[in-house]
């Protein structure tokens, strides 16, 4: 969590000397160090794309941060208790809750993929506003 933090620090930088899109440009040329897909980003894809979508985020920008929060591993558990591909956290999960007037998620269910990725790819669409 602290280099999704890190990442929307650098971007909102970037923006406020009108360099958005170097900030994005940037941020997805880190996923390209990481080689060819691999086969657990490959059974990602398709939320990844989906989510990015959805909430208007660059697709890139999503799987560079997952490979730099989990390695895409969707069992992946941080220190400070964050879950999942993008180490979301209770507060996040709590404001994504309220947002769209549904139950906080079980710390179970946020280790699926999907909802993970939902609400990770929402708090960093949020967070880039």
């Amino acid at each position: 969590m602290l280099v999704l933090k890190l990442v929307v620090m650098f971007i909102s930088f970037l923006k406020r000397i009108r360099f958005g899109i170097l900030a994005s440009l940037c941020i997805c040329s880190v996923h390209s160090f990481a080689g060819d897909l691999s086969e657990r980003e490959k059974e990602f894809q398709m939320l990844i794309s989906r989510a990015a979508q959805r909430h208007s985020v660059n697709e890139n920008l999503v799987k560079a941060v997952i490979w730099q929060e989990s390695k895409f591993k969707k069992s992946a558990v941080g220190d400070a208790g964050e879950v999942g591909l993008m180490q979301i956290m209770t507060p996040a999960v709590k404001d994504w809750a309220k947002e769209y007037k549904v139950r906080v998620p079980t710390r179970r269910l946020l280790f699926d993929p999907s909802v993970n990725i939902e609400i990770g790819t929402w708090y960093l669409a949020r967070a880039l506003r």
